[in-house]
């Protein structure tokens, strides 16, 4: 689903004349796999993984099986403060949730008062519609657990003999598409921003075909008029 937003990627990289992504928040390396060899279908693109808790082993993982388009950050970087050295496009995908409000704004500044260009995407666009079809992921899991790379016998005896996984899953799922942020929520943090208005942004929702939710997402790009 996450490849839907490749060609709004592509713009952003465009419009700010880079081939480099900064993933920030990026837990277990996201839709990258998939997403990269997507973008890479329309020009260069490199990805840095990034994460307040960098997890070495599915960051090495990704790194192998992406063709070298994949690479990591070893060290913490926290997303309200990202170190000057990782310039690029920021994204987070799937994770702005997690944060309180004036956490998202502290994200967001930083990628204001640094002129680094951020795109956000959440996986639902209806709490509603949402969380009716998180009930539906313990199955997904117990249909789909053997086939997840790499293979652990621990993941399938935490699925089918002590299902702690799946419920698991369940609760953070239905947890996160109740924190989901709406894009009206998202403009009213935008709005609290000190400089935001030097900023273009594209705040909406993209249709996933076939599914009765799509994507929110959030662009900001610095106004090219302003220095």
């Amino acid at each position: 689903n996450f490849n839907l937003v490749a060609p709004r990627l592509r713009d952003t990289l465009n419009k700010m004349g880079t081939s480099q992504i900064v993933d920030l928040c990026a837990g277990g390396s996201g839709p990258w796999l998939t997403l990269a060899a997507e973008l890479a279908k329309t020009g260069e693109v490199q990805i840095l993984l990034t994460d307040f808790f960098p997890n070495e082993k599915a960051f090495r993982y990704t790194l192998e099986q992406s063709g070298g388009r994949i690479h990591f950050h070893p060290e913490r970087v926290d997303a309200r403060n990202v170190p000057a050295s990782l310039k690029g496009v920021r994204t987070i995908f799937s994770a702005l949730h997690h944060f309180r409000p004036e956490q998202v704004q502290a994200i967001l500044a930083d990628a204001v008062n640094t002129r680094q260009a951020i795109v956000v995407i959440e996986g639902s666009d209806h709490r509603l519609y949402g969380s009716l079809l998180m009930l539906t992921m313990p199955l997904f899991m117990l249909l789909l657990m053997p086939f997840v790379k790499p293979f652990r016998w621990s993941r399938l005896f935490f699925t089918y003999l002590v299902p702690i996984l799946p419920i698991a899953g369940l609760w953070d799922g239905m947890v996160s598409m109740l924190r989901t942020y709406t894009p009206d929520e998202l403009r009213e943090i935008i709005g609290r921003i000190p400089g935001q208005e030097m900023f273009s942004w594209d705040i909406g929702t993209q249709a996933i075909p076939g599914s009765p939710i799509g994507i929110t997402y959030l662009i900001g790009t610095p106004d090219s008029t302003v220095s």
